[in-house]
This record gives structure tokens, sequence and C-alpha cells, in this order.
């Protein structure tokens, strides 16, 4: 869905169609306010676009060739607004962030949500896009289904950096799951020669108390769970 709003003098709302990301539907508000604003009879001819999606401002803000026929369209209707003696502007802002006319265009988008949709042919690549993000999204929900009430729940909104060194990592990882206790498992087993920890050259024994003053950890993510 398709909004735009000046408040005071026009405002309105399109049908982009199904699957459309939010960057096309910001190009065609934008492309649909440039018309309603070469039609205007106003002597204060400078305009500021008001818009969420960085990506549709660099868009247009880019002079290199686009294959983007939306691109093309709402480059040439800004070019024209140029020709014509208005000084346009755009200007990013986050959402819901309380700017009248802003507040105002995502009523807008909600009511043109209601309407039927129209389906249109998209991109491989998009298609390839939109199914990763709906299973990342169904993983992450099965996931916060299975990690209810165990012991690495925490995981979920807490991982550890994927950059650290692998022991480190590994250390990150298990003390989170609060497995503090490596170091004397893997000596209980004969697996390791003693308990002392292994990342510094403190020599002091691997343990829960041990880990959250460690050296070698204190630059890391490890986050330390008061329970």
């Amino acid at each position: 869905m398709s909004f735009f709003c000046c408040e005071g003098l026009f405002e309105g709302f399109c049908v982009v169609g199904l699957n459309n990301k939010n960057f096309g539907a910001e190009l065609e508000a934008i492309r649909q306010a440039s018309l309603r604003l070469a039609d205007l009879k106003t002597a204060y001819m400078h305009a500021v676009f008001v818009v969420d999606s960085e990506a549709a401002i660099l868009s247009l803000r880019f002079l290199h060739d686009s294959d983007s026929v939306r691109v093309g369209e709402t480059r040439k209707k800004i070019y024209e607004l140029n020709c014509s003696g208005w000084m346009v502007l755009f200007q990013w802002i986050p959402n819901h962030c309380d700017i009248p006319g802003a507040e105002r265009a995502d009523s807008l988008a909600k009511h043109g949500c209601s309407l039927p949709q129209h389906h249109i042919d998209i991109k491989r690549d998009q298609a390839y896009s939109t199914i990763i993000r709906s299973a990342t999204k169904f993983i992450r929900r099965a996931q916060e289904i299975d990690a209810k009430g165990k012991i690495w729940e925490i995981l979920l909104h807490n991982p550890v950096t994927m950059d650290l060194p692998r022991l480190i990592f590994t250390t990150n990882f298990i003390f989170l799951k609060r497995h503090d206790y490596r170091q004397g498992h893997l000596h209980r087993i004969r697996v390791k020669e003693n308990l002392v920890c292994p990342l510094c050259s403190t020599e002091e024994i691997m343990h829960f108390k041990h880990l959250t003053v460690c050296p070698i950890l204190a630059n890391t993510n490890l986050k330390v769970s008061s329970s």
C-alpha cells in the first residue's frame, strides 16, 4: 500500500499490489505526491518529502541507471518538478515519530490495506528473499516454543558473537547454558589434566566465579545471569 499526505493541501493512497516491498510503496507514494505537486498552484514552491525508507531515498539520489521501472518513473517526476521551479528535498524519518502528516499517512495506509490487492509478478531474487524471510520467522517462532523454560532459552535473545575465537566462543556458549563446570567435567572423564582455566594464565580453577572475572572474556559478550 502506497500512501502520502500533505497537510491542508492533499492526501491519498493507492494499491501497489501483493508481495510489494516497502521500498516500492514508498517510491510510488513519492511519485503520486509529485503528480499532485505539479498541479498545485502556489507561490511557495518548496517541498520536503518525509520518507521512512532510506533505500527509496538513495535510489532517487544516485544518478546511475536503474533496472527498476518505478525508480525511473519517480526520478522523472522529481526532475520535472525541478524543471518547473520546485525545490525538492528528501528527509528520512523513523516510523511512528508523531509527525502529524506522517501519522495521517499511516492511518491512510491502514485503510488502504483493507482494500482488494491485485497480484503482481515478482523477480526471482525478490521471491527468494520473501521465502527466506518467511522461513526465518517460522523457525524463530518454533525455536521460541521449544526453548520456553529451558536453560538455553537465553541464547535466543542473547546469542554469542560469531566472530570470536573458537575457544572463547565455546566458553561463552556453555556459560550461557549454565555449564560453567566444563573444565571440571573434562577433568573428571580424564580428557583434561587439571581444573585450571585454559583461557588465561592466572592458574585459577575454571568455574562460575572465575569466568565472571576471567581477563580473556572481559571484552566478549559474556553475560552473567543473576540466577
